[in-house]
């Protein structure tokens, strides 16, 4: 029995499957198949110095469903913690982008993405490398298995930069006077892109709209779609506003 118990520790049974259901009528896209049907089958692949008399489970459930495979976009579990005074130099890179999931039909049609591994990372100071393994439902698979992440990390500083400000939906061609007419904004950027960044780079306003509900100040808006830049501070928040007539 030691010997035998053994030798088939690691060996499957192989079954069949075409001719365990040839004469079964499926239910639900499956089968129901009582184990004792099969017996001779599984004898058959047992050492003939043993009797196979009982099988647990008494019934195998057997879900069919037709193969499919698609690609769906990854999506990355990550929380950086940076050090003072550090941040991303470029956004975070991410190989591959999309992933290649083969499953059952009735499972795939539920995924529009897939997700990794948790990861937090705290004190970053410098360029990160490393993998994660990619989450996928069970009797599913994925090419490739784990996807690459690249982070790149640098030194951030103020920059200060006088910006005029604008007036938008000012439909009516008004001539409006801003006081003051401009602003002090800085920003926190990386050292990388510390010389490329200008004053033509931001947009800001105050809305003409607000105008007419007859306020006193125009809130400002600053807006910018420089990557990984942080506004730290402006000033004023606020501005008043002379509508000259002729």
């Amino acid at each position: 029995l030691l010997r035998n118990k053994l030798n088939f520790s690691f060996s499957p049974v192989v079954l069949n499957l075409t001719n365990i259901t040839k004469d079964i009528e499926p239910s639900t896209n499956g089968y129901r198949i009582n184990t004792n049907s099969i017996l001779s089958q599984i004898s058959n692949q047992i050492s003939s110095e043993l009797v196979v008399n009982n099988v647990q489970p008494s019934i195998l459930y057997i879900k069919l469903d037709s193969l499919k495979t698609k690609l769906v976009p990854l999506k990355t579990d990550i929380k950086l913690n940076f050090k003072p005074q550090f941040n991303l130099r470029d956004s975070v890179i991410l190989n591959p982008i999309e992933i290649e999931i083969t499953g059952p039909t009735a499972i795939l049609d539920t995924i529009n993405f897939l997700g990794t591994e948790n990861r937090e990372l705290d004190k970053l100071d410098s360029d990160q490398n490393f993998t994660l393994e990619i989450i996928h439902p069970e009797n599913t698979t994925v090419k490739p298995e784990i996807a690459e992440v690249k982070i790149q990390v640098e030194k951030f500083t103020e920059k200060e930069l006088i910006i005029p400000i604008q007036i938008i939906n000012n439909q009516e061609k008004l001539n409006i006077k801003l006081f003051p007419s401009e602003i002090k904004l800085t920003i926190l950027v990386g050292l990388s892109k510390f010389e490329d960044i200008n004053e033509s780079k931001f947009e800001v306003y105050v809305d003409y709209n607000d105008i007419k509900t007859e306020i006193e100040n125009l809130e400002i808006t600053v807006y910018s779609e420089i990557p990984n830049m942080q506004i730290f501070r402006f000033a004023p928040s606020s501005v008043e506003y002379l509508i000259e007539t002729n």
